[in-house]
């Protein structure tokens, strides 16, 4: 049993290695938890995970296993370094095998609860995910200083994507399907190779 329902409306999955890294901590994320709240009712109190938020001692590859079974959505940031990464994959593939079990991404049903961001590149992805729409924000895959960021022209137009991001995550994570403590994970040794397949264990 994981817990008896969503705890977080969004779980960022990316590298943790720098330029991702620096990129989401120091110009997304304080972007996407300033707006997001204004784009969802005034009775919702908005929730972001990532790894920032396990506590010190905690054991890594459970605590984001659970913080992922009880999130709304996933939001991954998409480079060639992301599908390199076991971990990365196995986050994108439990919210892929999420949405199989729930008959998304059909012909009867084409929404999901996967909102990618194309942070840099785009034509070195596995072509599976390139059916997925991204919202592509690699005109600022910017990684340096905030301050100096802050500062441009660049910034501003940035912050009104994002705005507009966090318009359209709302919309998601207010469609979310009720939750359920059988919702699958997939493990990073269940990733084969490079590519998004899986196999489907479920949440014990």
């Amino acid at each position: 049993m994981i817990g008896t329902g969503y705890e977080y409306d969004v779980f960022i999955s990316y590298r943790r290695s720098d330029p991702t890294l620096g990129w989401v901590k120091q110009h997304f994320l304080p972007l996407l938890t300033e707006w997001l709240p204004n784009c969802l009712p005034v009775d919702h109190h908005t929730t972001v995970y990532g790894d920032w938020r396990m506590e010190t001692g905690s054991e890594w590859p459970l605590a984001l296993r659970n913080g992922l079974a009880r999130s709304r959505c996933l939001v991954p940031i998409f480079s060639p370094e992301y599908f390199r990464s076991r971990w990365c994959q196995a986050e994108l593939n439990t919210m892929l095998a999420r949405e199989k079990l729930l008959e998304m991404r059909s012909v009867t049903n084409p929404s999901g609860m996967i909102f990618p961001i194309r942070f840099f590149d785009g034509e070195h992805f596995p072509a599976t995910v390139n059916r997925i729409q991204q919202f592509d924000l690699r005109r600022w895959s910017y990684a340096g200083s905030a301050t100096a960021f802050r500062s441009t022209q660049a910034f501003l137009d940035f912050t009104q994507e994002v705005q507009r991001l966090c318009q359209e995550l709302a919309l998601m994570i207010l469609s979310a399907p009720e939750f359920r403590d059988d919702w699958p994970v997939v493990l990073p040794n269940d990733v084969i190779g490079e590519q998004p397949h899986f196999r489907l264990p479920r949440i014990s």
